[in-house]
């Protein structure tokens, strides 16, 4: 399988629960950045796959994706970024954030080695902000 085919997989194991699969694609080193949001617990950086597994305990603790949806795989050399769209529910505020976002893989060997998400934080912030006024 070449880069942005493992890649395309790593979604269709996330979206169809088959999580052996999907943590499996990581390398027990990986480098996994997410945006730092103030008020939630599982964003910034994390080393190593099981690190990344806690991060996706976490996620699912605290949000619902109502809907994922990867929309473009570009592929160049040890790169595949991915462009899509979502809806999360954010259980403690009961509020929904629609978003895009991009999410860019690095891979070596056929593993990811490194991963890094891009969103809206500010609306991500304000998804988990007590007050409709927020």
């Amino acid at each position: 399988m070449d880069n942005k085919q493992i890649v395309t997989k790593c979604y269709e194991d996330f979206k169809n629960g088959n999580f052996e699969d999907f943590f499996a694609a990581f390398d027990e080193n990986v480098d996994w950045k997410t945006q730092e949001i103030n008020g939630t617990i599982f964003d910034g950086k994390r080393k190593g796959r099981e690190s990344v597994c806690e991060f996706f305990d976490l996620v699912s603790e605290h949000q619902d994706f109502l809907s994922f949806e990867p929309k473009e795989f570009i592929s160049e050399n040890n790169k595949v970024v991915v462009v899509g769209h979502g809806i999360i529910g954010i259980k403690a505020t009961e509020r929904k954030l629609e978003t895009d976002w991009v999410h860019i893989f690095t891979l070596n060997d056929g593993k990811v080695t490194d991963f890094l998400e891009l969103f809206d934080t500010a609306a991500m912030k304000r998804a988990y902000q007590a007050s409709a006024s927020a």
